[in-house]
């Protein structure tokens, strides 16, 4: 006889290599279009809502006539009192409990964007993907080879009742 995996479950796996993207840094990401994408598919409809903007001042970066970039060649101004990140709420059903979920979202660089706009879309995607990791979706990018909750979940639904 089959069982369907819980919701927990099936968060818990780790996203197919195809969706898992590496930044400039070398670290492992999926994009929140697709985090956001698998948690609809899982959990259904979800809430996320703006907590706190936070805003900062950033330092800018002098010109570096040997620069690779028109940025760097050209520097970058001080920002004051730009949004640097947010802090978000996820709420949603994970196996017939509501689970409320919050973690900050980083404007990784400011200098980036335009407008404040653009910077809380930023600090929302990311966001976004560290609630997600809180209710086990895309933990395993965080974990790495360390990465054992599908596992034990396996293990657990296994044993008998």
């Amino acid at each position: 006889m089959t069982t369907e995996a819980s919701d927990l479950a099936r968060l818990a796996r780790p996203f197919p290599r195809e969706l898992v993207q590496r930044d400039p840094g070398g670290n492992s990401y999926v994009a929140h279009e697709n985090v956001t994408q698998w948690l609809l598919g899982i959990v259904g409809p979800f809430s996320f809502e703006l907590v706190q903007i936070i805003r900062g001042d950033v330092p800018g970066i002098p010109p570096d006539p040997k620069g690779r970039s028109r940025r760097a060649k050209e520097g970058t101004p001080e920002l004051h009192d730009v949004i640097v990140g947010g802090v978000w709420r996820l709420t949603l059903r994970i196996d017939g409990r509501t689970v409320r979920l919050e973690e900050a979202g980083d404007v990784e660089d400011p200098h980036n964007w335009r407008h404040d706009g653009q910077r809380l879309k930023q600090s929302a995607s990311d966001a976004i993907k560290r609630c997600a990791m809180r209710a086990g979706l895309g933990l395993h990018l965080w974990a790495g080879e360390r990465y054992v909750l599908d596992g034990r979940l396996r293990e657990v639904a296994q044993r008998p009742a």
